[in-house]
C-alpha cells in the first residue's frame, strides 16, 4: 500500500509540475570586485538545461551556480551569478532560463561592480601598553565617489563615521590612553549603495596599573516606583568593584546593586543601582564605590521616585447586614500630587469624593442591598504613573426574598391533569408572608387555590381547566420589603369542544373566572365592577340629537298624495298672479311720473336764472 501511495505522488507531482523556470531578482544588484555577486534566483521542478544573460550588447556572460537547494514543493533553487567578480559585470542585463517544460526570460535589471581598496595599518594584530596610546589607519581607494567610512568595535561603531568627498579617503583612529575595555576587534568598514566591505585589526592591551574606581552620574535621576532605578555608572580599570554604598543627607545608608554591564570585559563600566525602587528612595546622595585600588567618594545627586501607594482598609473580606451602612477606606500616598482618583465595584467606576490630596478617601454607602455585593477597589493616579488597590470583598447579609421558579416559564397541560407552578423562597431574615397572582388582558389578580401561601408556596391544580389559562407570578414579602419571582404561562388544552366565540369574550370568560367570589364583599364587588360598569354605561349612552324624534321638530313632514300637490301648486299659481298684478299696476304709473319730475326740474331752472346774482360783476 505504502508503496502503491509512494508512485501515485511521484505520479501526479510529475504530470501536475510541468511549469517552466522561475526567474527573480531585483532591479538593482551591487557587488565588490574579487567578491561573490548574486544575479538571480531560479526555481524549477526539472533540471535546468541552460541559463543566459546578455547585455545591452547582446553580449553573453556565464553565470556561476553559487548555490543549489532541493525543496518538496519546488524541486531546485538555484542562486546563479558571478563568484569572484570583476569590473566588467556593471551593465544591465536580461536573463533567460530553460528547462524540460519550457523557456522563461526574466526582466531586465542593472548590476554595479564597486572597486574599493581597504588598507589598515597596522597589518598585524597590534599590541599596547596599558595607558598607551592608540592609532589605527585606514585608507580607501574606491570607483564611487560618495559612501561612508566608520570603525566598529565590539559590534559599536566608535566615533562619528566619515562622509566621503572624493575617490579615496584616510582615516584615523585614535585612542589617547589604552585600557583594557579597549582590547578586540575594530573593523574599518565601507558602506557604498546598499552594500558594504570592511577590515579589520585585533588590538590587545597588555601590562599592569592600579587605579580606582572612577563614578559618573546625573544630579537629578528619576524613577518610577517598583521599577529598577540606575543610580550612578561606576569604570573600573584593574580590579573589580567590591562595594557600592550611598547615604542620604540624613544619614540613612542603602547598598546598590549592579544593575547593567555596559562594557564586555569583566573589568570594565558598570551601571548600579536599585532593581526595586520604593517612594523612600527619594532624596540627595552621595555615593563611595571601592575596589582593590582604592575608594572613590561621588558628587551629591537628587534622586525623585515617582509613584502611587494604595492601602484599602478593611482588607480581604467583611460582612455586612443589610440596611447597615458600609464604609471602605483608602490610604493614598502619592509623588507627584493626584490627577484622579475614583472606586471602583466589580469593575465599574463609581463616583469618587472629589478629593485629590494624600491621605485617607472613605466610600460610604448609607444602605447596603444586595446590589452592593463584590469586590471593592480604589485607583489613583498622577502625572506619571497610576495604580490599582487590591480588591476587598463585601458580602451583605440578608435582603429581600429571593424566588426561583425553577425554570419555568411556559407549562402546558390537557384539561383534568394534576400541574404544579413551583415557587422557591429563599430569604433573610425570614419571609412573612407568599401569594399568586394571575394576569388575564393586562389585569393582574390574587389567585386562591391549593398551595400558593407561606407553608407551601408552589401552585398546585389538582385538576386543571381550560379556565386556568394564564400567566402566573409568586410574590413573597419579609421585614426589609416584597419581591416577585419570574412570570410562568400556563396553558390548558381543553378536551370538550367549546361554542365560537371571539378572542375578547374568551379573555373576559377567563378574567372573570379567575375572580373567587367569596373573596369580595358587596361593596367591594362594585369597587371591581365600577370600570366595567362604566365601560358598558359610556357603550350603551345614546346621543340625543341622533333619535328621530327630535329630529322630526325640527323637519316638516313629507305628504306625497296627488290632491296636496294639486291644491299646492293651485296655491302658487294664486299667489304668483297676485304678486304680478300689482307690479304692472305701478310698473304702468312710473310713465306719468317721469313726465311730472322733468316739468318741476324744467321750472326750477328759468327761476334761477330770473333772480340776480349778488356776486358776479
Amino acid at each position: 500500500m505504502a508503496a502503491f501511495l509512494s508512485m501515485f505522488m511521484l505520479y501526479s507531482f510529475y504530470y501536475l509540475c510541468r511549469d517552466p523556470p522561475v526567474l527573480s531578482t531585483t532591479t538593482t544588484v551591487e557587488g565588490f570586485v574579487g567578491r561573490p555577486v548574486e544575479f538571480l534566483d531560479i526555481e524549477s521542478y526539472s533540471p535546468l538545461k541552460y541559463v543566459e544573460c546578455k547585455n545591452r550588447n547582446d553580449e553573453s556572460i556565464k553565470l556561476d551556480d553559487i548555490s543549489s537547494q532541493y525543496y518538496v514543493d519546488i524541486a531546485y533553487h538555484k542562486t546563479y551569478g558571478k563568484q569572484v567578480a570583476s569590473l566588467d559585470n556593471t551593465g544591465t542585463y536580461i536573463c533567460t532560463a530553460e528547462n524540460y517544460y519550457g523557456i522563461t526570460t526574466g526582466s531586465e535589471f542593472d548590476v554595479i561592480i564597486y572597486d574599493v581598496q581597504l588598507t589598515i595599518e597596522p597589518a598585524t594584530p597590534l599590541r599596547v601598553i596599558y595607558g598607551e596610546e592608540i592609532v589605527i589607519k585606514c585608507q580607501v581607494q574606491a570607483n564611487y565617489s560618495l559612501y561612508e567610512l566608520s570603525w566598529i568595535h565590539n559590534n559599536e561603531i566608535v566615533g562619528i563615521p566619515l562622509q566621503s568627498n572624493g575617490s579615496f579617503i584616510n582615516d584615523t583612529l585614535t585612542i589617547p590612553a589604552a585600557i583594557f575595555v579597549n582590547r578586540g576587534d575594530y573593523w574599518c568598514r565601507v558602506d557604498i549603495g546598499k552594500t558594504h566591505t570592511k577590515k579589520h585589526i585585533f588590538v590587545d592591551v597588555i601590562g599592569e596599573a592600579s587605579a580606582a574606581p572612577v563614578m559618573s552620574t546625573s544630579l537629578n535621576i528619576e524613577g518610577v516606583l517598583g521599577h529598577p532605578v540606575g543610580f550612578l555608572n561606576i569604570t573600573t580599570y584593574c580590579s573589580r568593584v567590591k562595594c557600592v554604598r550611598c547615604q542620604t543627607t540624613t544619614g540613612v545608608l542603602i547598598n546598590l546593586e549592579m544593575l547593567e554591564v555596559i562594557s564586555s570585559n569583566d573589568m570594565g563600566t558598570c551601571t548600579y543601582g536599585k532593581r526595586m525602587s520604593y517612594l523612600n528612595f527619594t532624596g540627595t546622595y552621595n555615593c563611595t564605590a571601592e575596589n582593590d585600588d582604592g575608594i572613590t567618594t561621588g558628587s551629591e545627586f537628587d534622586v525623585i521616585i515617582y509613584g502611587v501607594i494604595l492601602t484599602i482598609e478593611p482588607a480581604l473580606t467583611f460582612d455586612v447586614s443589610h440596611g447597615e451602612e458600609i464604609q471602605i477606606k483608602c490610604y493614598v500616598q502619592a509623588v507627584p500630587e493626584l490627577t484622579g482618583f475614583s472606586w471602583i465595584h466589580n469593575d465599574k467606576s463609581l463616583q469618587s469624593d472629589g478629593g485629590l490630596t494624600n491621605g485617607s478617601h472613605t466610600l460610604i454607602i448609607p444602605v447596603a442591598t444586595s446590589v452592593n455585593n463584590g469586590q471593592y477597589r480604589c485607583r489613583a493616579e498622577n502625572a506619571k504613573t497610576s495604580a490599582t488597590s487590591d480588591p476587598v470583598n463585601v458580602n451583605i447579609i440578608g435582603g429581600l426574598p429571593v424566588i426561583s421558579t425553577n425554570g419555568q416559564t411556559h407549562v402546558v397541560v390537557h384539561q383534568s391533569e394534576t400541574v404544579t407552578l413551583h415557587c422557591n423562597i429563599d430569604s433573610k431574615p425570614a419571609a412573612l408572608f407568599a401569594y399568586w397572582t394571575k394576569q388575564v388582558k393586562d389585569k393582574e389578580y390574587v389567585f386562591d387555590a391549593n398551595g400558593g401561601n407561606l407553608h407551601d408556596p408552589s401552585l398546585n391544580f389538582l385538576e386543571a381547566k381550560w379556565t386556568d389559562t394564564g400567566t402566573y407570578i409568586c410574590h413573597a414579602g419579609n421585614s426589609l420589603g416584597n419581591s416577585s419571582g419570574s412570570a410562568i404561562y400556563l396553558f390548558v388544552i381543553s378536551e370538550t369542544p367549546m361554542c365560537p366565540c371571539t378572542v375578547d369574550y374568551f379573555q373576559k370568560v377567563l378574567t372573570w373566572n379567575s375572580q373567587n367570589v367569596s373573596n369580595y364583599t358587596k361593596d367591594e364587588w362594585r369597587t371591581v365592577l365600577q370600570p366595567v360598569l362604566q365601560a358598558i354605561e359610556k357603550e350603551l349612552r345614546i346621543d340625543v340629537t341622533t333619535v328621530s324624534s327630535f329630529q322630526r321638530k325640527k323637519k316638516s313632514a313629507t305628504n306625497k298624495s296627488r290632491s296636496e300637490t294639486v291644491m299646492g301648486v293651485v296655491g302658487a299659481i294664486f299667489l304668483a298672479f297676485v304678486f304680478g298684478l300689482v307690479v304692472i299696476i305701478d310698473a304702468l304709473s312710473i310713465k306719468q311720473h317721469l313726465r311730472i319730475i322733468r316739468k318741476m326740474w324744467r321750472r326750477r331752472g328759468i327761476s334761477n336764472k330770473k333772480t340776480p346774482n349778488t356776486f358776479h360783476k
